[in-house]
This record gives structure tokens, C-alpha cells and sequence, in this order.
């Protein structure tokens, strides 16, 4: 099954609009409570691109460093929505990778949403304004939270 939030940061980061999605107040923190990357990695808002796409019925947040090679670094990150018109308990995914040489992944985290954490993933939204966030833990018991703030979702 092909990862919907995946190909959103592929489409977001490598798309001509890309820098026009971009709002400096956009923000991206993110928490890893165990194992050999364990911190708070608060990433660069010029990464970070805030999307609805309603052909799909997604929202999501995603971050890309091209230029990331180093693997105490995050290279690529996402959280979405996949269900966020349905009331009650959200589904979605999470992405979270460290950089590696030459723009390869140096391992992460990948979850599915309540498949491989029940989470809880929300999405608070306000006009075109929107907050996602998931707290839980990977299958290794490693905590994550993700809080990703979207001033203004990009309609697609």
C-alpha cells in the first residue's frame, strides 16, 4: 500500500508552489523519548509545508531537508490526517527520518495510525488554520510526539 503522507512530501517539497506554502510562523516540533535519538528536534519553518488535499480528504504537515546529511539530523518528517472530516478518533500516519549520505534515510520512525500506535492523533482546525498532533509510542516502546502548527493549509 502506497503511504499517502509519503508522496505528500515528495509533492509538496519538489512542487514550483512549494516556497509559497511556506509561512515563517508554520512550526514543527518534535519529541523522540528513547533510544539512540532521543531529544526535541524543533525544525526549520522554510521546510515545512501545510496541505489539504481534498481530492484525497488528507490533511498533513510535512518537513524536507534536501541538504541533510547528517544522520543526527531529521531529513524528512510528516504527519496527516487521512480521515479529517470524521468525527471521533483520527487515522493517519507519521514519518519521521533522520538524514543519511547522499539524501538517503539513515532509519526513523514510521507509523501507522491506530495500526501501529493507537496514538492519539489529532487535528484541531480553525478557518484554513490547523494543529496536528500525535503522541505515542513505536512498537520498540520509543515515545514520539509530534506538534505541527499550519497558520494557513494550502488548498489542493
Amino acid at each position: 500500500m502506497i503511504n499517502p503522507v509519503r508522496i505528500l512530501v515528495v509533492l509538496c517539497c519538489a512542487s514550483a508552489f512549494g516556497s509559497a506554502i511556506c509561512a515563517e510562523s508554520e512550526s514543527m516540533e518534535i519529541v523522540i523519548g528513547g533510544g539512540p535519538r532521543a531529544g526535541t528536534y524543533q525544525l526549520p519553518a522554510a521546510n515545512i509545508y501545510c496541505v489539504h488535499i481534498k481530492s484525497q480528504d488528507i490533511v498533513a504537515a510535512s518537513y524536507k531537508d534536501f541538504d541533510a546529511t547528517d544522520p543526527k539530523t531529521i531529513g524528512t518528517a510528516a504527519i496527516g490526517v487521512t480521515n479529517p472530516e470524521d468525527a471521533g478518533a483520527k487515522w493517519g500516519s507519521v514519518d519521521v527520518i533522520f538524514a543519511g549520505p547522499e539524501g538517503k534515510g539513515s532509519g526513523g520512525y514510521s507509523l501507522s495510525i491506530p495500526k501501529d500506535s493507537p496514538g492519539p492523533l489529532t487535528l484541531t482546525r480553525n478557518g484554513k488554520s490547523a494543529e496536528l498532533t500525535f503522541q505515542g509510542k513505536t512498537k520498540d516502546g520509543i515515545s514520539i510526539r509530534i506538534t505541527a502548527k499550519c497558520p494557513a493549509l494550502e488548498e489542493l
